[in-house]
């Protein structure tokens, strides 16, 4: 496994035994669905096998990347696991009563591992409409549970933001902070913005990160967990992350989301596992194939059918020699990209 410094070391799809032809395929179908990706790179064995930007868009420029947020809040909650501070079966009144008056007797057994697979039995989230004056932490118990605890996946912004809060009260520092001294530093990533309320780091939003960046986390969860020779967060916890612990087969909207949600972390249905925010922000990982695929975009389809579809197939045929250039492919992707990034900023606006 390499892993990058500042920038990742480039390989061809020879050298990183990839078959072109259905890559060659993917930038034809996204150009043929109008599919608005900002930026997107594959990378195996910690080597880049290819990055595209679309025009005005640079792999080194920090880009909203949404509830990506929730998988790295999932593993600062992994770091406090593996230095025995935390405890995920720890009922989590222990870490907030006194932050709050008073935590109902529904949510009495309520633990870290609900808030980590978003269990807490609620079927309303509030976060968005929280504001600085609100008591951040008794609003949540204000929720009525309509299911037992443990038993039924609600997405839950609220849950991840409890998280936050919680390394913030056993840290003495941001969400943000404890994760740049105990991983962004690491991986040689620059302390990324990311929003606060009122002292608390997000954790399940508000965050930007570049490609690079994205894929650098890649590459940890990738490695399970260690950097060159130094462990960031344990295989044990990232075990138990990247793998099923919640049924989500109920969910009716995109059905690749049916395969299940471990700690932060979303199972794909061909193998390993993803963090995914709005729009399409993905850092897919599949460990049988030694690769992680990225995007940046803002689009309203599906983009994790590429991977199953067209990259996967790349990664498990073997490299032959074709005509094909990707950097052909490259260069028209970015050519088509001008209008719809008009088409976005006119929307946006």
């Amino acid at each position: 496994m390499l892993f990058p410094v500042k920038e990742f070391e480039k390989t061809s799809c020879r050298d990183a035994d990839v078959y072109k032809e259905p890559l060659s395929a993917m930038f034809s179908h996204i150009i043929e669905e109008d599919l608005n990706i900002h930026q997107m790179m594959l990378i195996r064995d910690g080597a880049k096998v290819f990055s595209a930007s679309a025009t005005g868009f640079d792999e080194h420029d920090p880009h909203p990347v949404y509830s990506v947020a929730k998988s790295l809040t999932s593993l600062a909650i992994g770091m406090l696991y593996d230095d025995k501070r935390i405890d995920l079966d720890q009922h989590v009144s222990s870490y907030l009563s006194s932050l709050t008056d008073d935590i109902p007797e529904e949510y009495e057994n309520l633990t870290i591992r609900h808030l980590l697979t978003m269990t807490t039995g609620q079927k309303e989230d509030i976060f968005m409409d929280l504001k600085a004056s609100d008591d951040l932490i008794g609003r949540f118990f204000t929720v009525k549970r309509t299911h037992p605890l443990g038993k039924h996946f609600f997405y839950n912004n609220y849950a991840t933001f409890l998280l936050s809060v919680i390394v913030t009260e056993l840290t003495n520092k941001t969400l943000n902070d404890f994760l740049h001294e105990r991983m962004f530093r690491p991986l040689n990533i620059d302390q990324p913005t990311w929003n606060e309320i009122d002292g608390y780091t997000f954790g399940a939003s508000g965050l930007k990160l570049t490609l690079t960046d994205m894929g650098k986390i890649g590459v940890l969860l990738l490695s399970d967990g260690m950097w060159n020779d130094q462990r960031i967060v344990s295989k044990n916890y990232l075990d138990m992350a990247t793998n099923k612990q919640v049924d989500t087969t109920h969910l009716s909207v995109l059905e690749h989301n049916k395969d299940g949600y471990g700690f932060g972390f979303w199972m794909n249905h061909a193998g390993g596992y993803r963090a995914a925010g709005l729009h399409n922000q993905l850092i897919i990982v599949h460990p049988e194939t030694h690769a992680v695929f990225v995007t940046q975009a803002y689009e309203k389809q599906s983009l994790y059918p590429l991977f199953e579809n067209y990259v996967l197939p790349a990664l498990e045929k073997p490299w032959h020699y074709t005509t094909i250039s990707l950097k052909d492919e490259i260069r028209t992707f970015k050519a088509h990209s001008i209008d719809l990034i008009k088409k976005e900023n006119d929307e946006r606006n």
